[in-house]
């Protein structure tokens, strides 16, 4: 019995071994694994760890050669390649630096914001002009792992705003015409999760905690006026990334941001209970570096 079921072992293992895919590396490591996609900057793989599969690739230029249960590509100038086979089912350090190759992502993003809260006692022609954003904004990621990262995010609203009230809203406001530039600025620390699609591909969904900063500044009448004001905001994020080559992608993201201002500050002294909601929706679009 024992010795049927150490055949059997070895059988499978012969067969799962002679299935397998193999990259060699410039370095003269073998990797083995299954190959998914060959593009004409990447070679994409998976390979399994003692912790699952890990979907990766790897640049065309560090492979000296990879061979497929069906077909294979050598070089054209004969490379002599050590005889050695990369730790299984663990990654060898060397391997492991190979596939976490894009550990920093710094995004650079331009967009529309719309904050569909507040302004509600205001004109609407007024409050239109109130709630539409130009979005300028950067995050610093750093991945430890290919699903799993961390950022700091910043990002910077701003938008004019002009109106000439009616008799009605001239009263409400206690002057005839306002003037301002309405900003926000947003700082948190955030959590990320990274998924391939297609090895060029990759999806992010991530949550931001951190400090949003409210600042209104203009005229009414002429007269100098400014609103400022701190909360704490959390965002809600999905990205989009297509990778152009190593160290370069474009991207789209769509962001829920939820916050509310509950104290003020303005010429006149500080607003409490001011209940001023500053939710908002982003829509982003921009360049991401990776390292």
């Amino acid at each position: 019995m024992k010795k049927l079921l150490f055949l059997l072992l070895f059988t499978v293992s012969y067969m799962a071994a002679k299935g397998q895919d193999q990259i060699i590396t410039m370095a003269g490591d073998t990797l083995n694994c299954k190959i998914t996609r060959i593009s004409s900057a990447y070679i994409h793989f998976q390979i399994f760890d003692v912790t699952g599969p890990i979907r990766s690739r790897i640049e065309r230029d560090k492979v000296l050669s990879f061979t497929q249960a069906q077909e294979s590509q050598q070089p054209q100038v004969p490379v002599e390649v050590p005889d050695q086979i990369g730790e299984e089912p663990g990654i060898s350090e060397r391997f492991s630096e190979l596939i976490e190759s894009n550990r920093f992502r710094i995004v650079l993003n331009t967009g529309f914001t719309y904050q569909f809260g507040g302004y509600e006692n205001h004109p609407k022609s007024y409050a239109r002009q109130l709630r539409t954003f130009v979005h300028l904004g950067t995050d610093i990621q750093y991945f430890p792992t290919s699903g799993f990262g961390v950022g700091l995010k910043y990002n910077r609203t701003s938008t004019p705003a002009q109106e000439d009230f009616s008799p009605f809203f001239s009263q409400l406001f206690g002057a005839n015409s306002i003037e301002e530039k309405v900003r926000f600025h947003y700082v948190g620390l955030t959590l990320l999760s990274r998924q391939s699609r297609g090895g060029d591909q990759f999806m992010y969904y991530s949550l931001t905690g951190g400090m949003a900063i409210y600042r209104d500044d203009g005229f009414l009448d002429n007269t100098p006026y400014f609103e400022h004001g701190e909360t704490f905001a959390l965002e809600l994020a999905i990205g989009y990334d297509y990778i152009l080559d190593s160290n370069l992608a474009v991207g789209v993201g769509f962001g829920l941001n939820i916050g509310k201002v509950n104290e003020y500050q303005t010429p006149f002294g500080t607003v409490t209970r001011a209940d001023f909601d500053i939710s908002r929706f982003d829509f982003t679009v921009g360049l991401r570096f990776l390292k």
